[in-house]
């Protein structure tokens, strides 16, 4: 994304101007933001489908366990009743059980068919808290903390005018958000 005229303004003459000095710190806004955002819209434009149905066979792989970056993984080959078969990797050896009913994507990789298995309605996101405040109240606020977090990144910290950069940049973190926001949905 480049920096248009009307994300900065005009002089007298129409000619664009940048009265803050943040034509550069907005275009490496931008381009962190598209870091962020092709990666993730590729993966849904390749995404798989979540399929359900229920595991028939379970049983442990070989080899049995793997040391993962985040500790001990168990891994098994499943079998599911409309015929699918993979291999899953859990943290626990007791997670999956024969008649589960799951949600599951199937990827086809080098090493053979790797299953992510769910529980049937579960998308990995938390639960909202129940009761208390407004849910739109929490967003905003949870916003407003995202673009004051990339502002502090951004500003110059021995700056004697820091506070009045942080608040520019943030502004300008919630406009590229809303224009990037505004492209991906449909």
């Amino acid at each position: 994304m480049k920096v248009r005229n009307e994300h900065l303004g005009m002089d007298s003459d129409g000619i664009p101007f940048d009265p803050f000095g943040m034509r550069e710190a907005y275009e490496s806004l931008c381009e962190a933001v598209d870091r962020i955002t092709k990666p993730a819209q590729r993966s849904a434009q390749n995404s798989i489908k979540m399929a359900q149905a229920k595991i028939t066979r379970i049983e442990p792989a070989n080899p049995p366990t793997w040391q993962g970056s985040h500790g001990l993984m168990y891994a098994f080959d499943v079998e599911l009743d409309d015929g699918t078969n993979g291999s899953v990797n859990c943290k626990t050896p007791n997670k999956w059980n024969v008649g589960d009913d799951v949600e599951y994507t199937a990827q086809s990789t080098h090493h053979g068919t790797k299953l992510r298995l769910d529980k049937p309605g579960f998308n990995g996101l938390p639960k909202p808290f129940a009761g208390g405040g407004s849910n739109s109240d929490n967003t905003k606020g949870i916003i407003a903390s995202w673009a004051v977090g990339v502002a502090m990144q951004v500003a110059d910290a021995s700056a004697p005018n820091y506070d009045q950069q942080v608040m520019q940049y943030a502004r300008l973190a919630l406009e590229a958000r809303r224009q990037i926001k505004n492209e991906v949905e449909p």
